[in-house]
């Protein structure tokens, strides 16, 4: 057999025999990129819902205190939050606030919301008079007041965080008091 009979020119282009491993290898890489991407964007997703979920329980739990928040009530806030966020609260920036914000009763009509108190396990998170005009707060009536939650917490992808990078997962939620009209905060340290 000569070269010239193994190569002919018509047998050569006609012959497939191969041709689907070929492709199959210039697929694959991109394949496995997109199953990788699509795992890390369900999982920053389900974060997500779990950070909606932790913030909808620790407003629910300070909504239901007949009297006030102390230091160990806020300890075990965060510590509920933290268990029940998992994963996503662990080697990040996991925040909890909470606060208290009450309408004045004013005869000039000044619709304006006061901040009672505000407790953060992050001192740089604590809100302050100023940062109320930046939350999206609902109708307080006059002489009411709310509690506002907002849980946050550093996400990074666990396949591919060189490409996407980190993000903040975070959810607030505000809710009326349950059976006082306003939730008081008391702390040994001065904290509220």
């Amino acid at each position: 057999m000569t070269m010239h009979t193994l190569f002919r020119p018509n047998s050569f282009w006609r012959d497939s025999g191969g041709l689907a491993a070929v492709e199959f290898a210039l697929v694959f890489p991109f394949l496995v990129l997109v199953l990788i991407n699509v795992v890390s964007f369900y999982d920053g997703f389900r974060g997500d819902k779990i950070m909606s979920k932790v913030t909808g329980v620790v407003v629910d739990l300070v909504t239901r205190d007949r009297g006030s928040i102390d230091d160990d009530d806020f300890d075990e806030l965060v510590a509920i939050g933290e268990a029940l966020a998992g994963k996503y609260s662990i080697n990040s920036d996991f925040t909890v606030v909470v606060a208290s914000i009450r309408n004045v009763f004013d005869v000039d009509e000044n619709d304006d919301p006061e901040l009672v108190w505000s407790r953060s396990n992050v001192d740089a998170a604590v809100l302050d008079q100023a940062d109320l005009d930046e939350l999206d707060l609902p109708d307080i009536g006059e002489g009411e007041s709310v509690i506002y939650a907002m849980v946050s917490a550093e996400y990074t992808p666990m396949l591919i965080n060189e490409l996407i990078g980190t993000f903040t997962l975070s959810d607030n939620q505000v809710r009326r008091p349950r059976f006082v009209a306003e939730v008081t905060c008391e702390s040994d340290s001065g904290a509220c």
